[in-house]
C-alpha cells in the first residue's frame, strides 16, 4: 500500500491597491487600453506613513527614491505585524521584446503566422 504526503498550502495572499498603476481598471475604463511596462514598473511614487498612508509621520528622508520608500514602509508593516500577516513584494513579470517580436515587425503578422505553421508540420 503506498501512502502519499499530503501539502496543504496555509497561505492566503492578497493584492494591496494603490501601490502600483491599476492595470485592470485602465482596462475597464478604456476598451483601446495596451499595456506596456511603465517606468519603475508602474510603482506609484508617493510618500508612506508610519502606520498608514494619510499618518503625518513618514517613514523616509527625502532623498530615498520611490522603492527606497516601499522597501521601508514594508518592513515597518512587517515589524508592526501581528506575526500572522506578512508583507511581500512580488515581481511577476513577462518577457519584454523578444527576438520573434522583432522578426515578426518585419515580415509582417500573416508571413510570421504563416511561417510559424510551416515549422509545425512534420518533415518529410
Amino acid at each position: 500500500m503506498a501512502t502519499t504526503n499530503e501539502v496543504t498550502c496555509r497561505f492566503r495572499f492578497q493584492a494591496l491597491p494603490d501601490f502600483f498603476f491599476d492595470y485592470v481598471g485602465a482596462a475597464q475604463h478604456d476598451s483601446a487600453f495596451r499595456a506596456t511596462t511603465l517606468p519603475a514598473l508602474g510603482l506609484v511614487d508617493q510618500h508612506y506613513g508610519s502606520s498608514n498612508r494619510h499618518d503625518s509621520k513618514t517613514l523616509h528622508t527625502e532623498t530615498q527614491k520611490p522603492w527606497q520608500r516601499l522597501k521601508a514602509y514594508i518592513e515597518h508593516l512587517n515589524e508592526q505585524g501581528s506575526g500572522f500577516t506578512t508583507y511581500k513584494i512580488l515581481y511577476i513579470t513577462r518577457h519584454g521584446l523578444g527576438y520573434h517580436n522583432v522578426y515578426e515587425a518585419k515580415v509582417g503578422r500573416d508571413a510570421w503566422n504563416v511561417s510559424t505553421l510551416v515549422s509545425l508540420l512534420p518533415q518529410r
